[in-house]
């Protein structure tokens, strides 16, 4: 939705008849990433802000879209997966392909909400760990993973 202040109403930016869920605006204004059904399954489609065509991101599915702080990159869930997509720069709207980054047992966002979030360098992520049950009840944030793992592996040996 967007708030028109020449006529004071509140109109769709986009409206298909279908459901379209997400919208994520990346930090330039230029683009709104959203999720929609229009194929019958949940996929990433992105549109150039005020309005524009249609493009179809992701393949097989897709969900949870976010932008890098950079605006280089649009990441999005599918299955265990996130993904990345390059984004054009300039006056270009050809977007990449989307490439697996990692997979992993993260818990799912909700329906219109991603349950991750990237670091301002659009390197590092913050995802919540479903492995194992063990998020039930408590929530354990690792600021330097690699650097418990190399304690950890030194003081075992």
């Amino acid at each position: 939705m967007e708030f028109d202040p020449g006529d004071g109403e509140i109109h769709p930016l986009i409206a298909s008849g279908n459901s379209e869920t997400a919208g994520a605006v990346s930090s330039n204004g230029r683009w709104i990433a959203y999720v929609s059904d229009q194929s019958g399954q949940s996929e990433i489609y992105v549109q150039s802000y005020p309005a524009g065509r249609k493009i179809l991101i992701s393949e097989s599915g897709g969900k949870e879209p976010r932008w890098s702080p950079t605006d280089k990159e649009l990441f999005f869930r599918r299955g265990r997966g996130l993904f990345s997509v390059d984004v054009p720069q300039g006056d270009e709207d050809r977007f990449g392909k989307p490439r697996l980054l990692f997979e992993g047992p993260f818990v799912e966002g909700f329906a219109t909400v991603a349950n991750y979030d990237v670091a301002p360098d659009g390197n590092r992520f913050v995802m919540v760990d479903g492995g194992l049950g063990l998020t039930a009840g408590r929530l354990d944030v690792h600021l330097n993973l690699a650097r418990e793992l190399e304690l950890a592996l030194s003081n075992s040996r």
